[in-house]
């Protein structure tokens, strides 16, 4: 740290040397970090948020962490490294789990998806390796900033979002991909009167695979892109929801309208459109 102080006639340079550090009780010196995460547990709190930040932030590979830590002369074996992290994931998420999803459900819209992982696991430690598909659930509320992964035994049934998330929830709307479990949630879930709505970004990916063989989609594609924009100029403006309302009234409903009209008209063209 520097700090510069002005005297009439000259100036003065004043060079500090400032450290961080954990200091022990509740003085204005303390941080608030624990010293471990989980009892018996080495890693320490702004380790798990350097791995953490690698792997989910990043997308780096455990691999490529490893040779990170070894690049700094440090020494970690894989299977200590997933073991300790593990214990503290598993450790985070009991504790932490609950509060999210109760602060996700007061929520009025969130976004919803799922995603597949290959797991590999065995029964036995002389036993070999086995990999399965397992889903992990996502749930995410603009109005809370917050995100939470639901996993159940690696099931994708829809009564996993069903009741974690839907059921004695405030959520009215619900933005997802496709994938029927969603249907089902609605129909299961009547009383509640969600409403389920589809995703422009999913729609728009399924356009682009349909213009390698059928370049007549094109406007369509262009037309999302616009959507897009608009979204992106009212982000920038710092529309209030409102303000981002009215401005979606009057610049994006005629595409919207529009694309709909070109949808239905090439589903009753039927096969000339492929």
């Amino acid at each position: 740290m520097e700090i510069f102080t002005y005297e009439p006639a000259r100036v003065i340079k004043h060079i500090y040397d400032v450290a961080r550090v954990s200091a022990p009780g509740d003085g204005l010196f303390n941080i608030g970090q624990p010293e471990r995460i989980v009892k018996g547990n080495p890693i320490h709190p702004s380790f798990a948020k350097f791995y953490f930040d690698s792997k989910f932030a990043l997308n780096l590979s455990e691999n490529h962490i490893l040779d990170l830590l070894e690049s700094m002369r440090t020494t970690i074996p894989q299977s200590s490294l997933n073991l300790w992290m593990h214990q503290i994931m598993t450790t985070l998420r009991e504790s932490l789990e609950a509060l999210m999803l109760e602060a996700i459900k007061k929520s009025k819209v969130t976004y919803n998806d799922e995603t597949r992982i290959l797991v590999r696991s065995r029964e036995d430690k002389d036993m070999p390796f086995k990999y399965k598909i397992e889903y992990i659930h996502a749930c995410l509320s603009m109005k809370e900033k917050l995100i939470a992964m639901i996993y159940k035994e690696g099931s994708r049934s829809h009564e996993v979002q069903e009741d974690a998330i839907f059921k004695e929830s405030e959520i009215k709307l619900f933005m997802a991909d496709r994938a029927p479990m969603y249907e089902t949630i609605v129909k299961d879930l009547e009383e509640y009167q969600i409403t389920r709505a589809a995703c422009w970004v999913h729609a728009r990916r399924r356009l682009v695979d349909a213009y390698a063989s059928d370049p007549r989609v094109k406007d369509l594609i262009s037309m999302i892109n616009i959507l897009f924009n608009i979204e992106r100029i009212s982000r920038e403006r710092k529309h209030s929801p409102q303000q981002r309302l009215m401005f979606r009234h009057r610049e994006s409903l005629g595409y919207v309208n529009k694309i709909f009209r070109m949808a239905k008209a090439m589903r009753l063209a039927g096969d000339e459109y492929g």
